[in-house]
């Protein structure tokens, strides 16, 4: 199996499936001692999110057959329960202490305990907010922490069976968990409780013996469970387990967390240091998947490998699990790492003492993060961050949690005295499908403050031409940031600046004026409620959105533009352009309605002769012949380039999904710098070819997203569709294919600009023939099985025009279609998932 040692998509890691030698896949097997041979369970992360797991279509995974395998052993636990109970053996809930009874529970044969409370924490747990919709029916509403999950878990009985005995601990644990479950033992469910009370400051004898005789208690609820009464050996076999795998456990955490480029990411991590707590419901097949783990770490180190990009990454001490686990690749792409965690858990990854077992598990109590007092967690917290040498610490809040608050108060203290380097705080609310706004927002922020600090002058909003060895990518992934500076840069310089909002202002006109054409900003759902304050509700998003960044300042482009370009395309834009008329210079581009007529053509050609006259008075030179075809060539250049990269999603297999063919789009035309970076993305695509690394399942439905334009933080409909299993392999849209069609370099230059503009089939004009005839190249050159129309809400003249498309789309071209009327925001994404399934499964 080659190694490029990198991150995968689920759909990268379907298409490598086939590499995976099958004496390995072999290998990978489950509860031999209760099946012969065991149980195959090494599928690819795709196999298992279509069973339900949807989070795993937003993470990246490590490209090695170790690392799948940590994946499938947790994700198959669903299975070694169910198998288990329908096999006569006994399964057991341990609810809410933190590796305490595991130990005795597998001192018992024929028996699997498994943590039910991990379904929030453990990136586990199905998108679909069905099991919070339970617990809130049944009592556990929204005020409480995400392990009210459990709860929904308990009635549903879709992610364990029903289990024979739940053992649950109260005192210093979460108090919302207790009262999660007396809820769970309302429902008629077998508890047994046993407490772990707060440690006090003396007397820690009184404290191991309370312990102690609560957890014989335990053990006695065990006895009565299996009818075997618990032998010394029997509890010492059960505790060295624990023991090796805690030891285990910690020998990879060091590896990771001390190496200056982890052997491993921060994710795969973060799953392998759980399994230290209750070995994943598989007391035997654990510890194979932690050697494989262990293996790759160390071979890796001394190769000098890692999947992780940056070559010197900031390293960040992560504090409290993340209930949104894609928030840990988020800080890799940053250009961080996981130096050092506490999930609070630290104290899972001491041995157990020597002596009497009982005794032993009571004086691991004594370390539990919870147990002690707050300044003692933060002190180890100091020391923790210290030796992995932190740069920053991030406290990731679990929602609802009770003890989350005052910690997060004394923890960040502490940090910045001692360690004297930043904290960054926050809760992580419920945002299937997707990761919040806010939360990605700030840890965006905190890199750049990290980066920053160590006097690093290349970051996310550095100039331009400072990202020209990023991966390709990444540098249009953020390419405003970069657009931001570099903008501000030519403007000192004395370079004009000319905002735009749509395709039909002639870039290549702007160009030969000497000045920046920028598209203005309209692509966020947060910059709607100011502009709600004057519009209309009942208004298209993109309308909305644009005037609220202007309302509110945050369009660093308008603030520079010397001249808005205001086209007459919808009557909403129109008015739009009316309020903020008294803001900033502006030039009215009347768009004709009849694009099939002669006089309507004369009139456009001389509009765009009115617009060359306005920028040659707005910045006092002329343009000539001679820089018009200078400008087109230039235009020509970058829509060939893009054309070229849109392309590449008519192959057999695409290399790239149209999530990430979106993303090549770019606000400022005529930088040198995206011309070379889509030189990069077309090399780019080589190497996935060469390396067999697809976007998608070769039968993946081939998707035409039509429609309205869509940008960064506006894709969810390309985001659904891929999720959903689908590949959308072109936009028809005038933010994809649409606007690609390259000028004449012949004849007279200001006619072909202008001509070349005409020809773009929007729906303000009509008839609007030309957005069919586009539909039938596309759907033809890019083998399209169906078209998904996405209509903006209070988007008219597409809205009305679907009703042709439909019926072109069917008829003629005999294709599948939908029509998706939404609005910026993510309310409707399960409902729009479930649409946009139901057509892939029809295809």
């Amino acid at each position: 199996m080659r190694d490029p040692v990198a991150k995968l998509s689920v759909h990268q890691w379907e298409g490598r499936m086939r590499e995976v030698p099958e004496e390995y896949a072999d290998r990978c097997r489950f509860l031999r001692d209760l099946v012969p041979g065991g149980i195959r369970y090494l599928y690819s992360p795709w196999e298992y999110s279509c069973r339900g797991d949807t989070l795993l279509r937003r993470l990246s995974f490590d490209s090695s057959r170790e690392g799948l395998r940590l994946w499938s052993f947790l994700f198959s636990e669903r299975d070694r329960l169910f198998l288990a109970s329908e096999n006569g053996w006994k399964v057991v809930a341990l609810m809410k202490d933190l590796g305490q009874t595991a130990p005795l529970a597998y001192a018992f044969p024929e028996l699997l305990a498994f943590y039910a409370d991990e379904l929030w924490w453990a990136p586990c747990f199905s998108e679909e907010p069905h099991l919070l919709e339970e617990a809130t029916r049944l009592g556990a509403g929204e005020e409480m922490c995400f392990v009210r999950a459990a709860l929904g878990a308990m009635v549903t009985l879709d992610y364990f069976p029903a289990p024979d005995l739940c053992i649950a601990a109260a005192g210093a644990v979460c108090d919302d968990f207790s009262a999660v479950m007396q809820l769970i033992e309302a429902q008629g469910h077998p508890v047994h409780w046993w407490e772990m009370p707060q440690l006090p400051p003396s007397d820690r004898d009184a404290y191991r013996r309370f312990v102690r005789g609560q957890l014989q208690g335990v053990v006695g609820a065990l006895e009565e469970l299996t009818g075997r009464e618990a032998t010394p050996e029997m509890l010492r076999r059960g505790v060295d387990m624990f023991s090796r795998l805690r030891t285990e456990t910690a020998r990879l955490r060091e590896l990771v967390y001390t190496a200056k480029r982890p052997p491993l990411p921060g994710l795969e991590t973060y799953l392998a240091e759980f399994l230290a707590i209750h070995a994943c419901s598989e007391p035997v097949e654990v510890f194979a998947v932690l050697d494989d783990l262990i293996g790759l770490a160390e071979s890796r180190l001394e190769k000098g490998l890692s999947p992780l990009e940056a070559e010197d990454p900031i390293r960040v001490h992560w504090v409290s699990p993340p209930t949104d686990a894609a928030l840990v690749p988020l800080l890799e792409d940053l250009g961080g790492c996981i130096a050092g965690t506490d999930y609070l858990i630290s104290h899972a990854f001491t041995p157990f003492g020597e002596g009497e077992p009982l005794d032993a598990v009571a004086r691991s109590c004594e370390s539990d993060r919870l147990a002690g007092p707050v300044g003692a967690r933060a002190e180890r917290i100091v020391e923790d961050a210290r030796r992995c040498g932190a740069e920053g610490v991030i406290i990731s809040g679990i929602f609802g949690a009770s003890h989350c608050p005052w910690d997060e108060k004394v923890i960040s203290r502490a940090v910045e005295e001692e360690l004297g380097i930043p904290v960054l705080s926050f809760d992580v609310p419920f945002s299937p499908g997707r990761l919040s706004e806010q939360v990605t927002g700030r840890m965006e922020a905190f890199m750049d403050l990290l980066r920053s600090r160590r006097g690093c002058t290349v970051s996310m909003a550095a100039p331009a031409n400072a990202q020209q060895s990023a991966d390709p990518m990444d540098h249009f992934r953020n390419s405003m940031a970069a657009e931001t500076t570099e903008v501000r840069r030519l403007k000192r310089q004395g370079r004009g600046v000319v905002g735009i909002y749509c395709e039909y202002t002639p870039r290549d006109l702007i160009l030969a004026a000497g000045a920046l054409p920028v598209c203005l900003c309209g692509a966020s759902r947060r910059t709607i409620p100011p502009a709600e304050t004057v519009l209309p509700p009942n208004l298209c998003p993109l309308i909305k959105s644009s005037f609220g960044y202007i309302l509110t300042g945050r369009c660093p482009f308008f603030m520079v533009s010397d001249l808005v370009v205001a086209e007459t395309t919808c009557d909403g834009k129109k008015k739009m352009y009316e309020l903020i008329a008294d803001r900033r210079p502006q030039h009215i581009l009347e768009l004709t309605q009849k694009p099939g007529e002669e006089e309507a053509r004369r009139h456009w050609h001389s509009e765009v002769a009115k617009l060359k006259t306005r920028l040659e008075e707005v910045f006092g030179t002329e343009v000539t012949d001679q820089r018009m075809r200078d400008a087109i060539q230039r235009m020509n250049a970058e829509r060939r380039l893009l054309r070229r990269a849109m392309m590449l999603g008519a192959e057999e297999r695409p290399v790239f999904s149209g999530t990430e063919l979106a993303r090549l789009r770019y606000r400022v035309s005529g930088l040198d710098v995206h011309v070379e970076m889509l030189g990069r993305v077309l090399e780019l695509a080589h190497d996935r070819r060469e390396s067999g690394e697809y976007a998608a399942p070769e039968d993946a439905p081939r998707i035409i997203v039509s429609g309205c334009p869509m940008a960064e933080g506006t894709l969810k409909v390309i985001e659904i569709v891929e999720d959903s299993g689908g590949i959308v392999v072109v936009q028809e849209t005038c933010s994809g294919w649409k606007p690609l069609d390259p000028v004449s370099e012949e004849g007279d230059p200001l006619e072909a600009i202008a001509e070349k503009h005409f020809r773009i089939p929007c729906s303000c004009m009509t008839p609007n023939t030309g957005r069919l005839e586009l539909l039938r190249e596309l759907a033809e050159t890019f083998r399209a099985d169906a078209v998904v129309d996405l209509v903006w809400q209070a988007c008219h003249t597409y809205s009305v025009e679907s009703f042709t498309v439909s019926e072109f789309v069917k008829r003629e071209l005999g294709l599948s279609y939908l029509k998706v009327e939404t609005d910026y925001s993510n309310a409707d994404r399960e409902r729009l998932g479930i649409r946009i399934q139901t057509l892939l499964e029809m295809i």
